[in-house]
């Protein structure tokens, strides 16, 4: 998979390097752990079809300490939340009817 930020950091240093710290900052240990963000993260980019971004992710979890059934459970639950999110829109507009 190509570095996505290698086109930016060409053309825009600067900005690359603003996007670095702030990830960084994102992904550091906090209320939340780094583990339990990527997991997060890994769940947010599945709903969002996010192919490489799932993988790339799947990495950095696992990296982190993340299991593969920890990984899989975060992709589950992103499953279920985006077909819900298809389902109850629907049940709505027939529920009247």
């Amino acid at each position: 998979m190509a570095n996505p930020q290698l086109p930016l950091k060409e053309k825009d240093n600067t900005h690359a390097e603003i996007l670095d710290k702030y990830h960084q900052m994102v992904f550091a240990d906090g209320a939340l752990d780094t583990k339990t963000k990527l997991l997060v993260a890994l769940a947010l980019d599945t709903l969002a079809r996010a192919q490489d971004g799932v993988s790339s992710l799947w990495d950095g979890a696992k990296k982190a300490g993340a299991t593969d059934a920890e990984m899989l459970e975060a992709i589950r639950v992103a499953g279920f939340i985006g077909a819900a999110a298809t389902i109850f829109p629907a049940m709505c507009a027939i529920s009247e009817k």
